[in-house]
């Protein structure tokens, strides 16, 4: 008897385990469950946020849906050079208004961008404005780095991309500002150091 009871108090935590588990899958997003007829909705900076830490944290979302229903502000980058997004996003014509780093505190990495690493993955009908201020290479309105098969379409980038990096007039990123006289790159423009 004190065995059965042992294996009912069991399957009980189990059913209540999946439960909870079944019950925060469900919450995560504002809606949706990942399919491409209910995809994961985002609303908030904090939907967005849990995809940038999803992702952070190893879930891929590999063949799985997003879309963005309402206008938002973010600050945190979607992806990682290990841990990159592979899902499906749509935009639905939606604005995501970034702001990454400032004219002080500049963003000290590479590929700074909404979605910072992606592959395999699908964006569309996605605005996006904002301020990037960087002193690394691979600033970019949406993807900063993009391996695989990627496509992205009907997206409207409108951000202002702030660089303190000094590039040769061939493209070579230099660690700080040359001391050998030329003309080189800094902040998109041309700068002749005498």
């Amino acid at each position: 008897m004190t065995r059965n009871l042992g294996r009912v108090a069991m399957m009980l935590l189990a059913v209540l385990l999946n439960a909870t588990m079944a019950w925060a899958e469900d919450t995560s997003f504002s809606g949706g469950d990942g399919s491409a007829k209910s995809p994961y909705i985002i609303t908030t900076a904090a939907d967005w946020d849990q995809l940038s830490s999803d992702v952070a944290s190893g879930n891929s979302y590999s063949s799985k849906f997003f879309e963005l229903n309402a206008d938002i502000t973010v600050s945190t980058m979607v992806g990682s050079d290990g841990y990159k997004f592979c899902g499906h996003f749509n935009g639905n014509g939606k604005t995501l208004t970034l702001s990454y780093g400032t004219s002080t505190q500049p963003f000290d990495e590479n590929y700074c961008a909404p979605f910072r690493y992606i592959d395999g993955t699908d964006i569309q009908d996605l605005n996006v404005s904002g301020n990037i201020f960087t002193n690394k290479q691979f600033a970019a309105g949406i993807a900063g780095s993009a391996n695989g098969d990627n496509t992205i379409t009907n997206c409207l980038v409108s951000v202002d991309i702030n660089s303190a990096s000094w590039f040769t007039l061939d493209g070579r990123h230099l660690e700080r500002k040359p001391t050998v006289k030329g003309i080189y790159i800094n902040n998109g423009k041309k700068v002749i150091v005498k």
